[in-house]
């Protein structure tokens, strides 16, 4: 007992619960709490999850993070580090792992998308408008893993990893979870640096069964991934700014891991697009079919750059009824710039536009 102790290090003052993604404070050879009698103890549906790794890493000193052992705390098990560094489970079954300093920096405001957009994200998204997108995401993803299983001969013992980098709330990680293709057992780690995003997807994939209950939620940064070197198969980027190719190259199995990116197209949402700054309407930027690879950022040639796998353009008309057509607005920054009175006219009105994106898949040659 006196050896688990000193390999955890960490207590926690009575009627002072730590906050979420909080260390706590940290003393050599301070045990865990009394164990409660087993009739009272239940895991949290999550908890497998967390347990499995690859292990998130320790914002704070980079050592693996795993569920802590106390009986008394397996109703919401914190993680723990090594150098006894703990962070708690939130209701939803999420931890917060962002830096300390990017704890601080959050004071002045909220990160990533407010509680407002991911709401009228979560709306539009049941509407099951952009299920095409979201399965076709889901497919390349199954794709890239398809191919790491035979580049590595069919005989891997290790179950496929995958991050969805920048989730959300966390639809394209239900899709991956629910398609036909996914190779068994396959798990996700979704993460992004708005908390009411994270606090959503967790909350559904809690309520959820099977695969999509194993998905493990975060608060992270894509620019600075909770994840030891070579630990993911894939990454997915959807509609949401690319890790650093440095993290990327750091985080990728080397030789077998790969990349999928959904981005838009020139015609993306142009109805309300149009909508909103009328004749000044022009879309900018990442539309246009680019040929090339991805950097994988090393300089020192230690890992092949990744390359181009496949390409599709999906197209598809959008004809909204105006409580979706709202919705459309208040999840993208377009709300930013609507003017006065534009989403109370698209929710009577309702509005016609079109869905473009580009899905690539990218992967080492």
């Amino acid at each position: 007992m006196r050896a688990t102790c000193q390999a955890l290090r960490w207590s926690q003052t009575p009627g002072r619960p730590a906050g979420p993604g909080r260390p706590r404070s940290a003393s050599a050879g301070t045990c865990p709490p009394a164990a409660a009698p087993a009739s009272t103890r239940q895991p949290h549906p999550a908890a497998d999850a967390w347990a499995s790794p690859p292990f998130c890493t320790c914002p704070v000193c980079g050592g693996p993070l795993t569920p802590a052992t106390s009986p008394t705390l397996s109703l919401r098990p914190p993680l723990v580090c090594p150098a006894g560094h703990a962070y708690d489970r939130g209701r939803e079954g999420h931890f917060f792992l962002l830096p300390t300093g990017r704890k601080r920096r959050e004071a002045a405001g909220p990160a990533g998308d407010a509680d407002a957009q991911v709401r009228a994200r979560r709306a539009f998204f049941d509407g099951g408008h952009f299920d095409p997108i979201h399965a076709a995401a889901a497919g390349a993803v199954c794709e890239v893993l398809g191919r790491r299983r035979r580049r590595e001969g069919g005989s891997t013992s290790r179950p496929p990893f995958v991050l969805d980098a920048g989730c959300g709330e966390g639809a394209y990680a239900r899709a991956l979870a629910s398609h036909p293709s996914r190779p068994p057992a396959t798990a996700c780690l979704g993460i992004d640096v708005s908390k009411p995003a994270v606090r959503m997807a967790a909350s559904r994939a809690r309520g959820a069964a099977g695969a999509a209950a194993a998905t493990r939620f975060a608060v992270a940064s894509t620019f600075s991934i909770p994840l030891p070197p070579g630990s993911v198969d894939c990454v997915l980027v959807a509609m949401a700014p690319a890790p650093p190719a440095g993290e990327l190259a750091r985080v990728l199995v080397p030789g077998s891991g790969g990349l999928v990116v959904v981005r838009p197209g020139p015609a993306h949402l142009d109805g309300l697009r149009r909508a909103v700054y009328g004749e000044r309407a022009r879309f900018e930027g990442g539309g246009e079919e680019k040929e090339g690879g991805v950097d994988d950022g090393s300089s020192s040639g230690d890992h092949a750059p990744l390359c181009l796998l496949s390409r599709a353009r999906l197209t598809f008309d959008l004809a909204l009824p105006g409580p979706d057509a709202a919705a459309l607005l208040g999840m993208t920054p377009y709300a930013w710039s609507a003017g006065r009175g534009l989403g109370e006219r698209l929710g009577v009105e309702g509005l016609e536009t079109q869905a473009d994106v580009w899905v690539e898949a990218f992967g080492f040659v």
